[in-house]
Formats: structure tokens, sequence, C-alpha cells
């Protein structure tokens, strides 16, 4: 893995099925030059009913996933964009109606 370019040469990174690697992840990308303070969100079960969405940054965001039991499957997303789930969040909120 080119931890380097994921840490410093994208804005948005994104790993799947990674629950259980995420603190090696977070290590890694802060170790290669990732600002501790960017934002992270994780989706469990993303699409579906059951679908449930945490944030933090980079520096905590293992720790959250512990404590809130987070397990895949998931998507992992590294990077700014993760703040734009403020302003979009009533989509999450009104469920999915096929799910």
């Amino acid at each position: 893995m080119n931890w380097p370019a994921l840490a410093t040469g994208i804005d948005t990174v994104a790993f799947y099925m990674s629950v259980g690697n995420i603190a090696y992840i977070a290590r890694k990308l802060i170790e290669n030059g990732r600002k501790a303070t960017t934002p992270v969100a994780v989706i469990e079960w993303g699409t579906t009913a059951q679908q449930r969405t945490i944030t933090g940054q980079l520096d905590e965001i293992a720790n959250i996933i512990e404590r809130e039991g987070y397990h895949n499957p998931s998507m992992i997303v590294v990077g700014d964009v993760v703040n734009v789930r403020e302003k979009i969040q009533w989509f999450e909120e009104q469920g999915l109606a096929f799910s």
C-alpha cells in the first residue's frame, strides 16, 4: 500500500470492509502526513434500512467504532467530504423506502 500517496496525494479516501483494521489505517495515514483532525465517517450496512453512520476525527475514530460496536459490512470515508454530511443528513433521517 502506498501510504504516502493515500495520506497526502488525494483529498478523499474510502476503505471497504476495513472496520477491523481502522486503528492501523488511521495510524498509517497520520504517520504519512494526513492530519490527525481529518474528518472520518463510518457507514455500516449502507443503503439498507439498518444503515447507521458515525463520524469523528482520524485520531479518535478507532475508539469510537469500538465503543459504538460497528462491524462490517462498513465503508470508511476519510477526508473533508465527510463535513458535507451535516448539510445532507436529512436524507439519512428519512430512511429508505424500499429496504
